[in-house]
Protein backbone atom coordinates (compact mmCIF):
# COMPACT_ATOMS: atom_id res chain seq x y z
CA UNK A 1 0.00 0.00 0.00
CA UNK A 2 2.68 2.52 0.71
CA UNK A 3 5.08 1.77 -2.42
CA UNK A 4 1.21 2.22 -4.33
CA UNK A 5 0.65 5.59 -2.22
CA UNK A 6 4.29 6.64 -3.04
CA UNK A 7 3.72 5.93 -7.15
CA UNK A 8 0.20 7.57 -7.43
CA UNK A 9 0.88 11.50 -8.03
CA UNK A 10 -2.60 12.65 -8.28
CA UNK A 11 -3.65 11.09 -5.17
CA UNK A 12 -5.72 14.20 -3.01
CA UNK A 13 -8.03 11.83 -0.78
CA UNK A 14 -6.79 8.81 1.58
CA UNK A 15 -8.75 6.78 4.01
CA UNK A 16 -7.92 4.28 6.35
CA UNK A 17 -10.43 2.72 8.45
CA UNK A 18 -11.12 -0.22 10.81
CA UNK A 19 -7.68 -0.39 11.87
CA UNK A 20 -8.40 -1.71 15.31
CA UNK A 21 -7.68 -5.20 14.08
CA UNK A 22 -3.98 -4.62 12.76
CA UNK A 23 -1.40 -6.28 15.16
CA UNK A 24 1.62 -4.24 14.34
CA UNK A 25 0.06 -0.65 13.34
CA UNK A 26 3.00 1.25 14.42
CA UNK A 27 5.13 0.32 11.49
CA UNK A 28 2.62 -0.45 8.99
CA UNK A 29 1.38 3.93 9.72
CA UNK A 30 5.29 4.48 9.49
CA UNK A 31 5.47 3.37 6.13
CA UNK A 32 2.46 4.35 5.13
CA UNK A 33 2.89 8.16 5.60
CA UNK A 34 6.27 7.59 4.16
CA UNK A 35 4.45 7.09 0.76
CA UNK A 36 2.05 9.77 1.50
CA UNK A 37 5.03 11.93 1.63
CA UNK A 38 5.33 12.00 -2.14
CA UNK A 39 2.35 12.12 -2.97
CA UNK A 40 1.90 16.25 -3.34
CA UNK A 41 -1.34 17.28 -4.51
CA UNK A 42 -2.68 15.24 -1.02
CA UNK A 43 -5.79 17.10 0.39
CA UNK A 44 -8.17 14.93 2.58
CA UNK A 45 -6.25 12.12 5.17
CA UNK A 46 -8.18 10.00 7.78
CA UNK A 47 -7.17 7.12 9.55
CA UNK A 48 -9.07 5.78 12.68
CA UNK A 49 -7.78 2.61 14.62
CA UNK A 50 -10.76 3.09 17.19
CA UNK A 51 -13.22 0.29 17.17
CA UNK A 52 -15.74 -2.22 18.71
CA UNK A 53 -12.88 -3.86 20.06
CA UNK A 54 -11.50 -0.21 21.88
CA UNK A 55 -9.19 0.30 19.53
CA UNK A 56 -5.03 0.34 18.58
CA UNK A 57 -2.63 2.96 20.54
CA UNK A 58 -0.72 4.87 17.92
CA UNK A 59 3.20 4.59 18.61
CA UNK A 60 6.26 7.49 18.86
CA UNK A 61 7.64 6.03 15.49
CA UNK A 62 4.07 6.61 13.54
CA UNK A 63 2.85 10.25 15.13
CA UNK A 64 7.02 11.30 14.37
CA UNK A 65 6.15 10.33 10.63
CA UNK A 66 2.69 11.88 10.70
CA UNK A 67 4.30 15.21 12.07
CA UNK A 68 6.80 15.28 9.40
CA UNK A 69 4.07 14.52 6.82
CA UNK A 70 2.73 17.67 8.16
CA UNK A 71 6.15 20.01 8.43
CA UNK A 72 7.21 19.29 4.96
CA UNK A 73 5.85 17.22 2.49
CA UNK A 74 2.12 18.15 2.14
CA UNK A 75 1.81 21.62 1.60
CA UNK A 76 -2.12 21.34 0.00
CA UNK A 77 -3.34 19.27 3.21
CA UNK A 78 -7.10 21.06 3.34
CA UNK A 79 -8.35 18.02 6.13
CA UNK A 80 -7.34 15.63 8.63
CA UNK A 81 -9.75 13.47 10.53
CA UNK A 82 -7.58 11.29 13.14
CA UNK A 83 -9.43 8.84 15.08
CA UNK A 84 -6.76 7.45 17.65
CA UNK A 85 -5.97 6.87 21.08
CA UNK A 86 -2.83 9.01 21.65
CA UNK A 87 -0.41 9.37 24.76
CA UNK A 88 1.29 12.54 26.00
CA UNK A 89 4.63 11.79 24.45
CA UNK A 90 1.93 11.27 20.80
CA UNK A 91 0.06 13.89 21.47
CA UNK A 92 3.43 16.21 21.48
CA UNK A 93 5.04 14.97 17.81
CA UNK A 94 1.83 15.59 16.69
CA UNK A 95 1.19 19.42 18.34
CA UNK A 96 4.68 19.83 16.45
CA UNK A 97 3.08 18.81 13.24
CA UNK A 98 0.28 20.98 13.23
CA UNK A 99 2.39 24.00 13.73
CA UNK A 100 3.05 24.26 9.88
CA UNK A 101 -0.04 23.10 8.56
CA UNK A 102 -0.80 26.58 7.35
CA UNK A 103 -3.55 25.08 4.73
CA UNK A 104 -5.08 23.31 7.02
CA UNK A 105 -9.24 24.11 6.77
CA UNK A 106 -10.87 21.06 8.64
CA UNK A 107 -10.03 19.06 11.88
CA UNK A 108 -11.53 16.35 13.38
CA UNK A 109 -9.64 14.80 16.37
CA UNK A 110 -10.70 12.26 18.83
CA UNK A 111 -8.45 11.40 21.26
CA UNK A 112 -8.35 9.42 24.59
CA UNK A 113 -6.16 8.73 27.30
CA UNK A 114 -4.45 11.83 27.49
CA UNK A 115 -3.65 14.25 30.72
CA UNK A 116 -4.80 17.56 31.23
CA UNK A 117 -1.72 19.09 30.33
CA UNK A 118 -1.32 17.25 26.86
CA UNK A 119 -4.83 18.33 26.04
CA UNK A 120 -4.24 22.35 26.90
CA UNK A 121 -0.80 22.02 24.71
CA UNK A 122 -3.02 20.38 21.87
CA UNK A 123 -5.51 23.27 21.75
CA UNK A 124 -3.12 26.20 21.80
CA UNK A 125 -1.77 24.39 18.76
CA UNK A 126 -5.31 24.33 16.96
CA UNK A 127 -5.95 27.89 17.57
CA UNK A 128 -2.98 28.49 16.03
CA UNK A 129 -4.27 27.52 12.51
CA UNK A 130 -4.92 30.62 10.73
CA UNK A 131 -7.41 28.95 7.92
CA UNK A 132 -9.70 26.74 10.10
CA UNK A 133 -13.07 27.17 9.56
CA UNK A 134 -14.01 23.79 11.00
CA UNK A 135 -13.18 22.07 14.38
CA UNK A 136 -14.28 19.06 15.60
CA UNK A 137 -12.81 17.86 19.14
CA UNK A 138 -13.41 14.86 20.98
CA UNK A 139 -11.78 14.42 24.56
CA UNK A 140 -13.00 12.97 27.77
CA UNK A 141 -10.90 15.21 29.61
CA UNK A 142 -11.38 19.12 28.73
CA UNK A 143 -11.39 21.54 31.21
CA UNK A 144 -12.08 25.14 31.65
CA UNK A 145 -8.72 25.82 30.80
CA UNK A 146 -8.64 24.36 27.49
CA UNK A 147 -12.71 26.01 26.70
CA UNK A 148 -11.08 29.87 27.57
CA UNK A 149 -8.31 28.77 25.17
CA UNK A 150 -11.14 28.01 22.22
CA UNK A 151 -13.07 31.12 24.13
CA UNK A 152 -9.62 33.28 23.29
CA UNK A 153 -9.83 32.11 19.56
CA UNK A 154 -13.85 32.82 19.15
CA UNK A 155 -12.97 36.39 20.33
CA UNK A 156 -10.30 36.99 17.89
CA UNK A 157 -11.12 38.92 14.76
CA UNK A 158 -9.19 36.93 12.16
CA UNK A 159 -11.53 33.78 13.52
CA UNK A 160 -12.91 31.92 10.68
CA UNK A 161 -14.71 29.08 12.39
CA UNK A 162 -18.07 28.21 10.77
CA UNK A 163 -18.38 25.20 12.53
CA UNK A 164 -17.34 24.06 15.75
CA UNK A 165 -17.67 21.12 18.00
CA UNK A 166 -16.63 20.65 21.68
CA UNK A 167 -17.77 18.22 24.05
CA UNK A 168 -18.88 20.21 27.17
CA UNK A 169 -17.86 18.88 31.16
CA UNK A 170 -18.21 21.40 33.24
CA UNK A 171 -21.51 22.52 32.69
CA UNK A 172 -23.03 25.48 33.16
CA UNK A 173 -19.54 27.17 33.66
CA UNK A 174 -18.60 25.50 30.13
CA UNK A 175 -21.59 27.26 29.23
CA UNK A 176 -20.90 30.82 30.16
CA UNK A 177 -17.30 30.66 29.11
CA UNK A 178 -18.15 29.76 25.30
CA UNK A 179 -21.42 32.28 25.39
CA UNK A 180 -19.41 35.17 26.53
CA UNK A 181 -17.11 34.55 23.76
CA UNK A 182 -19.63 33.69 21.21
CA UNK A 183 -21.13 37.70 21.89
CA UNK A 184 -18.19 39.47 19.67
CA UNK A 185 -18.25 36.61 17.12
CA UNK A 186 -19.57 37.42 13.97
CA UNK A 187 -18.62 34.01 11.72
CA UNK A 188 -19.87 31.24 13.94
CA UNK A 189 -22.65 29.75 12.24
CA UNK A 190 -22.97 26.14 13.80
CA UNK A 191 -22.35 25.28 17.20
CA UNK A 192 -22.45 21.93 19.06
CA UNK A 193 -21.57 21.99 22.48
CA UNK A 194 -23.68 18.59 24.17
CA UNK A 195 -23.25 19.02 28.06
CA UNK A 196 -25.53 18.92 31.26
CA UNK A 197 -26.26 22.28 31.39
CA UNK A 198 -29.04 23.63 33.77
CA UNK A 199 -31.38 26.85 32.98
CA UNK A 200 -28.71 29.03 34.47
CA UNK A 201 -26.62 27.71 31.18
CA UNK A 202 -29.32 27.92 28.93
CA UNK A 203 -29.61 31.72 30.37
CA UNK A 204 -26.18 32.39 29.21
CA UNK A 205 -26.71 31.54 25.35
CA UNK A 206 -30.16 33.43 25.59
CA UNK A 207 -28.28 36.27 26.20
CA UNK A 208 -25.65 35.93 23.78
CA UNK A 209 -28.45 35.55 21.14
CA UNK A 210 -29.79 38.98 22.43
CA UNK A 211 -28.95 41.14 25.81
CA UNK A 212 -31.82 42.89 26.14
CA UNK A 213 -30.89 45.62 28.75
CA UNK A 214 -30.25 48.23 26.20
CA UNK A 215 -30.67 48.94 22.25
CA UNK A 216 -27.06 49.02 21.77
CA UNK A 217 -26.45 45.64 23.70
CA UNK A 218 -29.09 44.73 21.46
CA UNK A 219 -26.90 45.49 18.48
CA UNK A 220 -23.87 43.79 19.71
CA UNK A 221 -25.15 40.81 20.58
CA UNK A 222 -24.77 37.65 18.72
CA UNK A 223 -26.62 37.50 15.29
CA UNK A 224 -24.68 35.10 13.21
CA UNK A 225 -24.96 31.66 14.97
CA UNK A 226 -27.83 29.76 13.10
CA UNK A 227 -27.59 26.42 14.56
CA UNK A 228 -27.20 25.46 17.76
CA UNK A 229 -27.11 22.12 19.99
CA UNK A 230 -26.06 22.83 23.65
CA UNK A 231 -28.39 20.40 25.66
CA UNK A 232 -28.81 16.47 25.49
CA UNK A 233 -32.36 17.64 27.17
CA UNK A 234 -34.04 18.33 24.73
CA UNK A 235 -37.29 19.24 26.96
CA UNK A 236 -35.04 22.21 28.61
CA UNK A 237 -34.71 23.92 25.03
CA UNK A 238 -38.61 23.41 24.07
CA UNK A 239 -39.43 24.68 27.28
CA UNK A 240 -37.87 27.83 26.86
CA UNK A 241 -39.77 30.05 23.75
CA UNK A 242 -37.20 33.01 23.83
CA UNK A 243 -34.44 30.82 23.09
CA UNK A 244 -35.93 29.30 20.53
CA UNK A 245 -37.48 32.35 18.90
CA UNK A 246 -34.31 34.40 19.06
CA UNK A 247 -32.65 31.05 17.39
CA UNK A 248 -35.08 30.90 14.66
CA UNK A 249 -34.64 34.92 14.11
CA UNK A 250 -31.15 34.19 13.34
CA UNK A 251 -31.09 31.18 10.74
CA UNK A 252 -34.90 32.56 9.30
CA UNK A 253 -34.44 32.99 5.37
CA UNK A 254 -36.76 34.58 2.91
CA UNK A 255 -38.40 32.80 0.33
CA UNK A 256 -37.63 36.00 -2.21
CA UNK A 257 -34.42 37.47 -0.98
CA UNK A 258 -32.56 34.58 0.76
CA UNK A 259 -31.03 34.97 3.86
CA UNK A 260 -31.57 38.24 6.34
CA UNK A 261 -28.74 40.79 6.94
CA UNK A 262 -27.49 41.37 10.38
CA UNK A 263 -28.97 44.39 10.43
CA UNK A 264 -32.09 43.17 9.95
CA UNK A 265 -31.85 40.52 12.40
CA UNK A 266 -30.47 43.08 14.81
CA UNK A 267 -33.88 45.13 13.86
CA UNK A 268 -36.03 41.99 14.46
CA UNK A 269 -34.30 41.93 17.79
CA UNK A 270 -35.19 45.32 19.22
CA UNK A 271 -38.83 45.00 17.92
CA UNK A 272 -39.16 41.37 19.80
CA UNK A 273 -38.24 43.75 23.33
CA UNK A 274 -39.33 46.99 22.46
CA UNK A 275 -42.09 48.05 20.17
CA UNK A 276 -42.26 52.18 21.22
CA UNK A 277 -39.22 53.92 21.95
CA UNK A 278 -38.71 57.16 24.04
CA UNK A 279 -36.96 58.93 21.47
CA UNK A 280 -36.06 62.41 24.21
CA UNK A 281 -32.36 61.59 23.17
CA UNK A 282 -32.54 62.25 19.17
CA UNK A 283 -34.07 65.79 19.85
CA UNK A 284 -30.80 67.17 20.92
CA UNK A 285 -30.21 67.23 16.64
CA UNK A 286 -34.08 68.33 16.67
CA UNK A 287 -36.19 67.37 13.72
CA UNK A 288 -32.91 65.89 11.45
CA UNK A 289 -33.03 62.41 13.01
CA UNK A 290 -36.62 62.26 12.55
CA UNK A 291 -36.48 60.88 8.66
CA UNK A 292 -33.97 58.74 9.69
CA UNK A 293 -36.09 57.10 12.94
CA UNK A 294 -39.10 56.40 10.74
CA UNK A 295 -37.03 54.83 7.87
CA UNK A 296 -35.78 53.14 10.24
CA UNK A 297 -38.96 51.63 11.47
CA UNK A 298 -40.18 51.55 7.73
CA UNK A 299 -37.30 48.85 7.15
CA UNK A 300 -38.29 46.66 9.99
CA UNK A 301 -42.46 47.03 8.75
CA UNK A 302 -40.70 45.26 5.31
CA UNK A 303 -38.17 43.02 7.64
CA UNK A 304 -39.76 39.49 7.00
CA UNK A 305 -40.21 38.24 9.89
CA UNK A 306 -40.19 34.24 11.29
CA UNK A 307 -43.68 34.07 12.43
CA UNK A 308 -45.26 31.14 10.91
CA UNK A 309 -49.05 32.37 12.20
CA UNK A 310 -50.33 35.45 9.59
CA UNK A 311 -52.52 36.68 12.83
CA UNK A 312 -48.25 37.49 14.08
CA UNK A 313 -47.45 38.61 11.02
CA UNK A 314 -50.42 41.29 11.10
CA UNK A 315 -50.06 42.25 14.78
CA UNK A 316 -46.37 43.03 14.27
CA UNK A 317 -47.14 45.46 11.31
CA UNK A 318 -49.95 46.95 13.40
CA UNK A 319 -47.35 47.17 16.41
CA UNK A 320 -44.60 48.83 13.82
CA UNK A 321 -47.65 51.50 12.76
CA UNK A 322 -48.05 51.94 15.98
CA UNK A 323 -44.74 52.99 16.79
CA UNK A 324 -44.48 55.13 13.88
CA UNK A 325 -47.28 57.30 15.12
CA UNK A 326 -45.82 57.15 18.93
CA UNK A 327 -42.54 58.19 17.21
CA UNK A 328 -43.76 61.23 15.33
CA UNK A 329 -46.19 62.24 17.90
CA UNK A 330 -42.96 62.48 20.08
CA UNK A 331 -40.67 64.45 17.55
CA UNK A 332 -43.58 67.26 17.19
CA UNK A 333 -44.17 67.94 20.66
CA UNK A 334 -40.14 68.18 21.74
CA UNK A 335 -39.57 70.71 18.61
CA UNK A 336 -43.24 72.38 17.94
CA UNK A 337 -41.27 75.45 16.97
CA UNK A 338 -38.74 73.95 14.32
CA UNK A 339 -41.90 71.68 13.19
CA UNK A 340 -43.64 74.72 11.95
CA UNK A 341 -41.13 76.52 11.00
CA UNK A 342 -40.14 73.69 8.38
CA UNK A 343 -43.95 73.62 7.05
CA UNK A 344 -44.09 77.55 6.53
CA UNK A 345 -40.80 77.51 5.03
CA UNK A 346 -42.28 74.47 2.72
CA UNK A 347 -44.95 76.84 2.40
CA UNK A 348 -43.33 80.39 1.54
CA UNK A 349 -41.42 78.52 -1.08
CA UNK A 350 -44.91 77.23 -3.12
CA UNK A 351 -45.85 80.60 -3.14
CA UNK A 352 -42.37 82.31 -4.03
CA UNK A 353 -42.91 80.28 -7.06
CA UNK A 354 -46.37 81.05 -8.03
CA UNK A 355 -45.45 84.67 -7.17
CA UNK A 356 -42.31 84.52 -10.25
CA UNK A 357 -44.89 82.95 -11.93
CA UNK A 358 -47.84 85.10 -12.23
CA UNK A 359 -45.35 88.09 -12.34
CA UNK A 360 -43.89 87.26 -15.36
CA UNK A 361 -46.60 86.55 -17.27
CA UNK A 362 -48.15 90.03 -16.10
CA UNK A 363 -44.85 91.89 -17.03
CA UNK A 364 -43.51 90.12 -20.00
CA UNK A 365 -46.94 88.53 -21.38
CA UNK A 366 -49.20 91.25 -20.38
CA UNK A 367 -51.94 89.50 -18.91
CA UNK A 368 -54.00 90.73 -15.67
CA UNK A 369 -53.81 88.97 -13.03
CA UNK A 370 -53.21 91.61 -10.56
CA UNK A 371 -55.79 90.31 -7.50
CA UNK A 372 -54.51 86.81 -7.86
CA UNK A 373 -51.51 88.41 -7.26
CA UNK A 374 -52.07 90.72 -4.72
CA UNK A 375 -53.53 87.83 -2.87
CA UNK A 376 -50.60 85.44 -3.01
CA UNK A 377 -49.18 88.44 -1.54
CA UNK A 378 -51.36 88.74 1.14
CA UNK A 379 -50.63 84.93 1.58
CA UNK A 380 -46.47 85.30 1.85
CA UNK A 381 -46.90 88.13 4.37
CA UNK A 382 -49.34 86.54 7.01
CA UNK A 383 -47.17 83.22 6.68
CA UNK A 384 -43.80 85.30 7.17
CA UNK A 385 -45.97 86.93 10.33
CA UNK A 386 -46.40 83.59 11.44
CA UNK A 387 -42.64 82.47 11.14
CA UNK A 388 -41.04 85.23 12.90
Amino acid sequence: LALTVGRCAVLTHFSLVQLDAVVDIDDGLVEVFVGLSMAPNLEELKFNTLGQSGGRSIGHKSCQALSTLLHWSVPNLRHLEIRAILCDVTAGDLCAGLAFAAELQSFELHCWSLSAVAVRALCSSIICLAKLNKLTLGSRILDLQCLRIFGDLLRKRDCRLIDLTLPNHCGDSGARIISRALSRNTILERLQFVGRITNTGLGHFTRMLCNDKSLTSIVRSNHSLQKVNISANSQLISYNSKFSDLLRLNSFQTKRSGDTTTRQRSILKILYHHYIFDVELLLQWELKMMPLFLSWLEEARDCPVAYDDRKQTRDHKLKIKHAKWSATYQFIRGSPGHFVEGITRQYLAEFGKEKMKLHYEHVFLKKDKTNKLKKIEDDISRAQRRLF
